[in-house]
């Protein structure tokens, strides 16, 4: 499940230094940084919480007794 969240940044910022797209100054590289974990969680976070079903499932009648 982690995988998106995960790998995508880590995935992400090795692309962009095969590239050539690596800077060397600290503030640049750091904004770069987190830049592709938070597109990471963004994008990875959702999918991979997406891909699995919901645990359990309660009908409306054991939530609330005015429904049933």
């Amino acid at each position: 499940m982690s995988f998106f969240s995960v790998g995508f940044p880590t995935s992400l910022i090795l692309m962009l230094g095969l590239l050539g797209l690596n800077p060397q100054v600290f503030a640049f590289k750091t904004f770069l940084d987190l830049n592709c974990i938070a597109l990471g969680l963004l994008l990875g976070l959702p999918l991979s919480v997406s891909v699995f079903p919901p645990v359990s499932q309660k009908s409306g009648a054991e939530i609330e007794k005015e429904f049933s």
